[in-house]
C-alpha cells in the first residue's frame, strides 16, 4: 500500500501552478486519465477515480500575498456581466422555476441561469427534434443551471442542506420540489460548479442512464470536496413523477 508521504511527493512532482487542475494517467494503478490532481483554494488535491485504486489525499497550503493579488486580478479580468435578454423573447409565464422565456427565432424554450438573483446567461431547448442542436447556450459563462430554495425546508420533509445534481434543466425542475437542484448543461465539472456545490452538506449525482460513465467520474471528483452520493436512475429524471423522483433518490 502506498503511504501519503510518497503520494504527495509523486503529486508535487507534476509541479501545477496556483488555480491549476490537471487529469493524467494513474501511476500506481495505471489507470488512463484516472487520476485528477488540482491546487485550488489554499489545498493541493488528487484522487483516482479508478474503483480498485484507493489513492486519494489533500495537503494544506498557504497563499502569498502575490498569490492572492494574482488571484484577485484574474476574477477581474474575468468579471461577469448581466446577460441582456432580447426584446423578441416571448415570457412563458413560468418566471423563477422552468423555461422563463420562448425565443421565436431559434425555436427554443429559454431557461435563465441565475447568480445571487442576477441573470448572467440563457440557454435554449428546442422545441421539438428536428431542431439540433437540443440545446443552445446563449452566453458564455461556464455558470450551471441551479435552483435554490433560500434555506427554507421545502415542504417541511428535509433537515439536511443538500442538492442533487442532474443532467439538463428540465430535470431540475423535476427535482426543485423535493430539493436544491443544479444542471451541469452536459459539461463536465467546472470551477464554478465545484465552489457552488461546497457550500452543501451532501450532493446527489444522478444524470441521466445514458451518462453513467460521467456521472462515476463527476461522482469521484465531488467527493475529494464534499460528502457525495452517487444514484444510478432508471430513467431520465423529467420522466418521473415528484413521488417516484423521491424514491429513486432515497429522499424518504
Amino acid at each position: 500500500m502506498v503511504s501519503y508521504n510518497e503520494q504527495l511527493e509523486t503529486v508535487e512532482g507534476y509541479g501545477l501552478r496556483r488555480e491549476e487542475r490537471i487529469r493524467s494517467d494513474c501511476p500506481w494503478c495505471d489507470g488512463v486519465k484516472t487520476l485528477s490532481i488540482s491546487r485550488e483554494k489554499g489545498a493541493l488535491m488528487w484522487h483516482c477515480f479508478r474503483s480498485n485504486c484507493i489513492v486519494k489525499g489533500r495537503a494544506s497550503e498557504n497563499y502569498t500575498l502575490a498569490d492572492i493579488k494574482a488571484s484577485m486580478a484574474a476574477e477581474r479580468e474575468g468579471e461577469l456581466k448581466p446577460f441582456v435578454i432580447p426584446e423578441y423573447w416571448v415570457q412563458t409565464g413560468t418566471e423563477g422555476v422552468g423555461s422563463e422565456y420562448l425565443d421565436p427565432k431559434l425555436n427554443r424554450y429559454v431557461y435563465l441561469i441565475r447568480k445571487d438573483g442576477e441573470c448572467y446567461d440563457a440557454i435554449g431547448r428546442s422545441v421539438n427534434r428536428a431542431i439540433y442542436p437540443k440545446w443552445h447556450r446563449y452566453g458564455r459563462t461556464d455558470l450551471p443551471y441551479h435552483l435554490r430554495h433560500n434555506g427554507q425546508v421545502h415542504m417541511g420533509r428535509h433537515e439536511r442542506n443538500h442538492i442533487v445534481v442532474v443532467e439538463d434543466c428540465v430535470s431540475a425542475c423535476a427535482c426543485f420540489p423535493l430539493l436544491d437542484s443544479m444542471a451541469i448543461l452536459g459539461t463536465t465539472l467546472c470551477k464554478s460548479h465545484i465552489t457552488l456545490l461546497m457550500e452543501y452538506e451532501e450532493v446527489i449525482v444522478a444524470l441521466d442512464p445514458d451518462a453513467k460513465e460521467k456521472a462515476l467520474i463527476i461522482w469521484s471528483e465531488l467527493s475529494t470536496y464534499v460528502p457525495s452520493r452517487l444514484i444510478n436512475i432508471p430513467d431520465d429524471l423529467k420522466y418521473l413523477t415528484t413521488i417516484q423522483i423521491e424514491e429513486v433518490l432515497c429522499l424518504k
